[in-house]
């Protein structure tokens, strides 16, 4: 899943990547990881208008270190060919705790009677046993009612065009999406996830994944002037890589992690509005590397944050809504090769954003993002946004 989420979480299949489960994230974290990406979300309101309709392109690029950017993007278009049938593109670029990785999805689907709709869609790349094929079943309902789910096959053609690797069984991710209006001011949905234990033989070696992830929110508006909104996700998996003679362990990857966060606007009139609310998050993840002893770690983290600012509009295409956001972590990290390196951070972290969102007629949005921290006088780095619906 997206390491941090942008607002309204995205639900998308998120098949098994074999590459990034064996190779693992080749990126770090710090202190201000997680403070500096959710500073960089999409405001909430466009969050809201991409899950209800998602089409369209949408793209997100933040400094989170000195020579790292954070990088997000969505491209969605349907296609209508006719009263019936329709084809597809999705695009997306993002990262999760394997790291960073693009999905290319391509495919057609026939709307039936009742709201009803199938579609065969697949995520194409050079190597052949890449190839994904997803099949999925949606329902639309009235109102803001709707479902999906679906199953994706992470090699399509199942060992018939692999080299040195082989599956032992059909490698497969369930997947299941929905959202449910009761009315105008109360909405509610979520996701799940599943991929179950693959076990796949690489030469000598053997690999076995299993992952398992969710997420959930809850939107209620509360009379015309207040809107309460509730999240809350998480994952468990893990990634075992042994030789398979002797079974000795080269890489073993224990994660749980989970997230949860709530936010409370109100509206004061035409052109102003406030808004706040807290986010907890705990992650913890066991990394042991026999053969590489600089790698063999253990990550724990306990991360507390509060946040508010303001909305201002002034002018009908330009919205200011700057913020601030501190953090108080407890974070730790402990090296096999250095058994006494313990790093925890517990003294608060503090940093302030002010996004300028520029509207067009189109009903596109520029948004740039500057940013300080507080709790030490540098910069908190810059982000820019451009959301264009179709």
């Amino acid at each position: 899943m997206t390491v941090v989420s942008h607002g309204m979480p995205q639900p998308d299949p998120e098949p098994f990547r074999r590459e990034d489960a064996i190779r693992g994230r080749e990126h770090s974290y710090d202190d201000v990881t997680f403070l500096h990406r959710f500073t960089y979300r999409y405001r909430p309101e466009r969050a809201e208008a991409w899950r209800e309709r998602p089409q369209g392109l949408r793209g997100s690029a933040g400094s989170v270190k000195t020579r790292e950017f954070f990088v997000t993007a969505d491209f969605r278009k349907t296609f209508e060919l006719d009263n019936r049938f329709f084809a597809e593109y999705r695009y997306r670029l993002d990262e999760d705790f394997d790291g960073d990785y693009e999905r290319n999805v391509v495919g057609a689907g026939v709307r039936l009677p009742g709201g009803w709709s199938l579609a065969s869609l697949g995520q194409f790349e050079r190597a052949k046993e890449n190839v994904d094929a997803y099949f999925e079943a949606a329902w639309e309902g009235t109102g803001g009612r709707r479902a999906r789910g679906g199953l994706v096959l992470a090699d399509a053609v199942y060992n018939r065009k692999t080299d040195d690797t082989d599956y032992e069984r059909m490698p497969h991710t369930w997947f299941t999406a929905w959202d449910w209006a009761w009315n105008e001011g109360t909405k509610v949905g979520g996701w799940v996830n599943w991929t179950p234990e693959i076990a796949l033989s690489i030469g000598e070696d053997r690999f076995t994944y299993d992952q398992f992830s969710w997420s959930a929110y809850g939107l209620r508006r509360l009379g015309a002037d207040w809107t309460l909104r509730v999240e809350a996700r998480g994952e468990e998996g893990y990634r075992h890589l042994t030789a398979a003679n002797a079974l000795q362990s080269r890489r073993r990857v224990d994660r749980r992690h989970w997230e949860g966060g709530l936010e409370v606007e109100r509206c004061l009139g035409d052109a102003w509005a406030v808004w706040g609310g807290a986010r907890v998050l705990h992650f913890d993840e066991e990394d042991e590397r026999p053969e590489d002893a600089e790698r063999d770690a253990v990550y724990r983290r306990r991360e507390r944050m509060a946040h508010g600012g303001l909305n201002w509009r002034v002018h009908p295409r330009v919205l200011v809504w700057p913020g601030v956001y501190w953090m108080w972590p407890n974070n730790s990290e402990r090296f096999a090769q250095q058994p006494l390196s313990d790093t925890a951070a517990t003294d608060a972290l503090a940093k302030a954003a002010f996004p300028i969102e520029i509207g067009f007629a189109s009903g596109a949005t520029l948004t740039l993002n500057t940013s300080i921290r507080l709790d030490k006088p540098r910069s908190g780095g810059g982000n820019a946004q451009i959301q264009i619906p179709w």
